[in-house]
């Protein structure tokens, strides 16, 4: 059971990939470009849980729609995003594989799936 759980949590995942993969009409980034992109997305996973617990200290103080409010958009939004975005300027920014402006665009979605399989896990799991 616990397999199906996982296959299904992962599906999406390779749905997306090989959509945009697909998508990529001129010149085709390589796949170990895209298995790094991937592995960005799920390293970044470590830090934002650290960087999320040490933010949400101060939403203690908050209640009702100012604690919805700087939970989503601070700890999670700000946080989450920031990082995928540190990790695409950090690995592929000045990499010469990006050379067309949907490049951008397949290695920005690669890190965020690779981000979402690991919270997709994490939900299956518990």
């Amino acid at each position: 059971m616990f397999n199906n759980l996982l296959f299904i949590s992962l599906a999406p995942i390779l749905i997306i990939a090989f959509y945009i993969y697909s998508r990529d009409k001129y010149e085709k980034e390589p796949f170990s470009f895209l298995l790094k992109a991937l592995l960005a997305g799920v390293a970044i996973v470590l830090p934002v849980v650290f960087i999320e617990r040490l933010l949400q200290i101060p939403s203690e103080n908050l209640e009702g729609i100012s604690n919805a409010a700087y939970v989503a958009f601070v700890v999670a939004g700000l946080t989450e995003e920031g990082m995928k975005y540190l990790a695409f300027l950090l690995f592929f920014w000045k990499s010469r594989h990006f050379n067309e402006r949907f490049d951008g665009i397949v290695y920005a979605v690669y890190i965020s799936l690779g981000f979402a399989g690991i919270e997709n896990i994490i939900y299956v799991i518990s």
